[in-house]
């Protein structure tokens, strides 16, 4: 009998009977270079396979074997040698079966904090009260008018906020509400490629958790531990925090950072869905920080100009730079202090990487800037911004499905920087 008809006789690949050969436990006859098994080859597979299911080890298999080898299936002792093996295993297996005993109490202990965590959530928190004097119209810039608002402890969770240039938003839920056309082109991508989604639309890192390679969320966690150091030991004037898109996942890793006890922190996202999950997610574990939910827009911001002093910029330049021809930064430099910072980090390839042509192929409207690590510090430049501090945190060369564009095998790098903003020359003089 050949390897592949002995292999179908028992339901198990090729690839199988080659090892349990290559371990020296089943030994085949050989016609030159092609395995011949015999009954008794069939016999000593059942075997081997039955022995397998009961947590025999390889050694534990072959001494089985050597026993029915060696001894006539009559003699006394050969059984007197099996019963040794059949002891020695049930021995094995009780003290694995008290020990799984132990670890399955430490289980159903992690399940009940876990559930017990659950119910402990919270998902209060709305616009603060603090912030009403920050807000103003994207359009003119004048202040709102705020109407039919109702008022919870120091937030504001439902209103509608009007301008005299017919501007209009409302608050819903403790979520600011805008209406940006622009922004529906990276909205439509996130409704298409997480449709099959059955819960509601998540941070991205949650919903790709599986497509993203350990390697790469490793080092995702390195940059934001270089950016939470960073701001702790540069400590910016942190009155007023811009975290647009993907960023709010650095601020759910490191909420409790003293930085953000007393700011003004400003959340942009795509989509009133995914706004409503960062809220839900921060929320549940730091229900008091001052935060103001803005929904469907990472471009009009509806606050005053000149009045953020820290931009945290996790990935959400390089992201923007997928759905836009002109960079993020563009959009928010207005609303940037004079001497505001931009902490983050972003990724880049080297020149000629093929991985920025697929880039390009799979989205069209992309810009190709922010591919490129001189072409991001020429942008920052080009918005008077210097850049204090940078570290290139590692490179990953198969970061997961999530990044469709990359080629397998190209280096992807992660790039951690500070950059402040410096005074034109004609406002220096």
């Amino acid at each position: 009998m050949k390897i592949g008809k002995f292999a179908k006789n028992f339901n198990i690949p090729i690839s199988t009977v080659r090892y349990y050969i290559d371990m020296g436990v089943l030994i085949p006859n050989k016609n030159n270079s092609q395995y011949i098994f015999t009954l008794n080859d069939l016999t000593e597979m059942e075997i081997i396979l039955e022995l397998k299911g009961l947590r025999f080890s390889l050694d534990e298999i072959r001494d089985f074997l050597q026993i029915l080898r060696l001894y006539d299936n009559r003699d006394v002792d050969m059984y007197t040698h099996l019963l040794n093996l059949y002891n020695n295993k049930k021995s094995q297996l009780s003290t694995e079966l008290i020990k799984i005993k132990k670890i399955l109490e430490i289980i159903n202990e992690k399940i009940k904090e876990c559930k017990k965590t659950k119910t402990n959530q919270s998902t209060n928190g709305g616009i603060p009260l603090s912030f009403i004097s920050y807000l103003a119209c994207p359009k003119c810039g004048n202040s709102f008018t705020l109407e039919q608002v109702t008022i919870q402890g120091s937030f504001i969770n439902y209103g509608n906020l009007h301008c005299a240039c017919n501007y209009h938003a409302k608050i819903e839920n403790g979520i600011l509400l805008i209406n940006d056309e622009k922004n529906m082109t990276y909205y439509q991508y996130m409704l298409d490629t997480y449709k099959e989604v059955e819960n509601k639309l998540d941070f991205m890192l949650f919903l790709d958790m599986k497509n993203i390679n350990n390697h790469m969320s490793a080092y995702m966690q390195k940059a934001y531990e270089w950016i939470d150091k960073t701001i702790a030991t540069t400590k910016p004037n942190n009155k007023v925090i811009l975290i647009p898109d993907t960023s709010s996942h650095f601020l759910y890793k490191n909420v409790n950072s003293p930085y953000f006890e007393n700011a003004l922190i400003i959340i942009l996202g795509s989509s009133k869905e995914l706004i409503e999950s960062n809220k839900y997610h921060i929320n549940s574990i730091s229900p008091n920080l001052n935060i103001i939910y803005v929904a469907n827009t990472l471009q009009e911001l509806p606050i005053q100009k000149h009045s953020i002093d820290l931009w945290i910029d996790c990935y959400s330049s390089f992201n923007f730079s997928f759905f836009y021809k002109y960079p993020l930064i563009e959009k928010f430099n207005d609303y940037l202090t004079q001497d505001a910072y931009i902490i983050g980090t972003t990724n880049y390839y080297k020149i000629g990487s093929k991985s920025i042509k697929n880039i390009n192929n799979i989205y069209p409207d992309s810009s190709k800037s922010y591919c490129l690590l001189s072409n991001f510090k020429s942008i920052l430049n080009e918005y008077n911004f210097k850049t204090y501090k940078d570290e290139i945190i590692g490179s990953c060369k198969n970061p997961g499905e999530f990044f469709d564009y990359h080629v397998p095998g190209e280096e992807m790098f992660l790039y951690a920087f500070s950059a402040q903003k410096q005074l034109s020359p004609s406002k220096q003089t």
